[in-house]
């Protein structure tokens, strides 16, 4: 599976030109959840209470969201059939510890359906027919709402990291017939977003920012076309090379940063943002660069922490 925790602050570069603005490059970096959970890489569901129809749904939600976010790897393993309490127990450490021997995790899940309903729901619109004129008819369609509680522990030392519940509502298209198929969809849907909401709730995500470059700026056009290029490292080479000449330009500290940030170079971003800064305090844009850094720099710090 694909790892991405050494690319916290790194950048993927993406370069596209807009009318009347100059390259742009993007600055990918994760976001903390809220059960930050920290650098981990194995989360193992140890047991999952509820309906034997409704829960599969549930974890396969989950699993699928794990694997796509890419951070951590998804165990299921309730073949195991041990408890949670167990694992929380210290009267019951030789059972405990050879369940973490046999399935090795940084946390374990312990997952609780509590319950699920579907709506009917109905109303009379006014529509149109070929001609312009207006007839009524009546539209059928269903909500679907489930309840999930999520329980999260230290696999090392059983102790209990997080416990929290996730709502989902969920409801599908209007249609001229009852159908106790849409009740169906509507039912698996709530399912779904259960589980993808609470894998949400302690897995980070991948978010991008956009950085225009200042395409006035000096060498803006020669070095805009290396970035263009996708060479963003001989882009920075280029403007530190000539930096001595420009050094009290803003624009062109301002340019040198973004380079820089894309690059994963947060230090050198930093100083040359706060070079733009100092020259021109009243740009929106640097200040909103140097202020994004920052925060992308707390981020990182954050995810190194764990609660």
């Amino acid at each position: 599976m694909r790892r991405i925790h050494s690319g916290v602050l790194a950048a993927a570069v993406l370069v596209s030109f807009l009318s009347g603005c100059g390259p742009q490059v993007t600055v990918m970096h994760t976001i903390p959840a809220v059960y930050n959970l920290g650098l981990i890489e194995r989360v193992v569901l140890v047991e999952a209470w509820g309906s034997s129809f409704e829960v599969p749904a549930v974890v396969s939600a989950m699993a699928g969201e794990s694997y796509a976010r890419g951070f951590y790897q998804f165990v299921d393993a309730r073949s195991a059939r041990m408890a949670m309490r167990v694992l929380k127990s210290a009267d019951a450490e030789r059972e405990a510890e050879k369940f973490r021997n046999e399935w090795k995790a940084d946390v374990y899940i312990g997952l609780e359906l509590l319950g699920c309903r579907v709506k009917p729901n109905s109303r009379v619109v006014t529509e149109k027919d070929k001609d312009g004129k207006e007839y009524q008819v009546t539209k059928y369609w269903h909500e679907g709402s489930c309840e999930v509680k999520v329980d999260l522990v230290n696999a090392r030392d059983g102790r209990e990291i997080a416990s929290f519940g996730v709502v989902s509502s969920e409801e599908t298209s209007p249609m001229n017939t009852e159908s106790s198929y849409d009740a169906e969809q509507a039912l698996k849907r709530a399912l779904e977003s259960a589980g993808v909401q609470a894998v949400a709730r302690f897995t980070p995500r991948r978010a991008s920012q956009s950085i225009f470059l200042e395409k006035d700026a000096p060498l803006g056009k020669e070095g805009g076309q290396l970035v263009s290029d996708h060479r963003l490292p001989e882009a920075r080479k280029f403007w530190e090379d000539a930096l001595s000449s420009y050094q009290e330009v803003a624009s062109y500290n301002y340019n040198l940063g973004a380079v820089c940030d894309a690059l994963g170079d947060s230090a050198a971003a930093r100083r040359y943002y706060e070079k733009a800064v100092r020259l021109a305090p009243d740009s929106d844009r640097y200040r909103n660069a140097l202020s994004s850094l920052e925060q992308r720099e707390a981020d990182a710090r954050a995810l190194r922490q764990r609660k």
